[in-house]
This record gives structure tokens, C-alpha cells and sequence, in this order.
């Protein structure tokens, strides 16, 4: 029998709602749960048998993904809008104290450092 490859999102939803719920920490419950999606999965011309295993390890691919994509994301997302209040600020026209500029300079350099930009 060949292995599952996780072909929609719905698999992906349902393996993390059946996590959420059942909370495992011994392989017990993987297998539990493995044997819950199996059955959700299955269709009368195609049966599919999971492993605890193979669920938790899909589980710990999709995490990793997330992390990865999630960082990146919020610092392009971090990125886009200083960058976009850094331009505000120097080009406006609207009325800034000497203190209130330098002290907004000093928090763009901050960031600047921060972002390493």
C-alpha cells in the first residue's frame, strides 16, 4: 500500500483539530488518532490506513512550516510599514519640533538596526 501524501488542505485541518483535541503525548494516542483520520479519509474505492507515526510526523512538518513562514512574513510585513512611515515622516510637510524629529530619528535607527537594513 503506498503512503498517504496528505493531498488536501481538509487532511491537513482535520489532523489538527483531532491534535487540538485529543492533546497526545504517548504514541497510544497518535495511533488513536491515525485510526480516526484513516476512517475519515477513507472512500469505498480507496481505503487509507495512516500511522500515529506518519501523523506526528506530519504535524511536526507542518509546525515547521509555519515557524519558518510566519517569521518571514512578519518581518517583510515589519519591513513594509517602516519603511513606509520612515518616508512619511521625512517628507512630510506637517509641522515636527526639532526634539519630537530627532527622537523619531532615533526610533527609525533603532529599527534600522533591529532589521539590519
Amino acid at each position: 500500500m503506498p503512503n498517504f501524501r496528505w493531498p488536501l488542505l481538509f487532511n491537513d485541518l482535520s489532523l489538527v483539530k483531532e491534535v487540538l483535541s485529543l492533546r497526545p503525548n504517548k504514541p497510544a494516542d497518535w495511533e488513536s488518532i491515525a485510526t480516526k483520520l484513516s476512517t475519515l479519509f477513507s472512500t469505498d474505492n480507496k481505503p487509507v490506513f495512516l500511522k500515529g507515526r506518519a501523523c506526528k510526523d506530519r504535524l511536526e512538518l507542518l509546525l515547521k512550516k509555519y515557524k519558518e513562514e510566519g517569521e518571514k512574513a512578519l518581518k517583510r510585513l515589519v519591513i513594509e510599514n517602516y519603511l513606509v512611515v520612515e518616508h512619511f515622516i521625512m517628507s512630510s510637510t506637517i509641522h515636527v519640533d526639532l526634539a519630537q524629529r530627532k527622537n523619531i530619528v532615533n526610533c527609525i535607527n533603532i529599527w534600522r538596526i533591529f532589521l539590519r537594513i
